[in-house]
């Protein structure tokens, strides 16, 4: 248990950096993005901004972490300390699965706005549950941080439509800003469980 524990809990580590890069690059690869006026999604469809290998790099990075990213929920179950950090652990794992279908299914397939909407919402679910989860166990500074990361997701989200909705055509800063924060979020606790108060030296209650 403690080594099936350890390996998904390194997942949390390696998934975000591993989904950020391939990201990150085909927006570099690609040959006229434009941060302010594409979605990222442009860049894994047959869209003017895309290429094959940019369509490898975005759909591949989502699914391949996605599908992996799974394992870190079995982590964040094993390590919970209380019965709602626990349940966190549920829309992770549907948080990562969504992401990994916004590579399934690429821009202009009829599931990928559900998806991709599913999957920034989930960000929010996922840290609000697991951080209420953390304050019933004590880990208060944490909790706290947990779900004010949550309330800054969607609150990027209901600002981008207040203010440049009808300005900007593109929806891939929104986008970022939420993948940018699930990851950080992600390998701070893969951290936590590693070398932190949830550390698999500790024992599980």
């Amino acid at each position: 248990m403690v080594e099936y524990e350890r390996l998904s809990v390194w997942t949390g580590v390696g998934v975000p950096v591993w989904t950020l890069a391939t990201m990150l690059l085909a927006t570099i690869l690609s040959p006229s993005f434009s941060w302010t006026a594409n979605d990222l999604s442009n860049l894994g469809a047959s869209t003017d901004v895309a290429t094959p290998l940019t369509i490898a790099l975005f759909n591949g990075g989502l699914i391949s972490g996605g599908l992996v990213g799974v394992a870190f929920a079995g982590a964040l179950w094993i390590g919970s300390q209380h019965p709602v950090e626990r349940l966190g652990a549920m829309p992770f794992a549907l948080t990562v699965l969504t992401m990994a279908g916004v590579g399934v299914f690429p821009q202009f397939h009829p599931l990928h706005f559900p998806v991709a909407v599913g999957f920034f919402l989930l960000i929010s679910v996922t840290l609000w549950v697991y951080g209420a989860g953390n304050l019933l166990a004590g880990a208060r500074a944490r909790g706290g941080a947990t779900i004010a990361l949550g309330v800054l997701n969607l609150g990027v989200w209901v600002a981008w439509v207040q203010i440049e909705w009808l300005s900007q055509p593109g929806l891939a800063i929104p986008e970022v800003i939420g993948a940018f924060i699930f990851a950080a979020w992600t390998a701070a606790t893969a951290r936590w469980h590693l070398s932190g108060a949830r550390s698999l030296r500790r024992p599980n209650r």
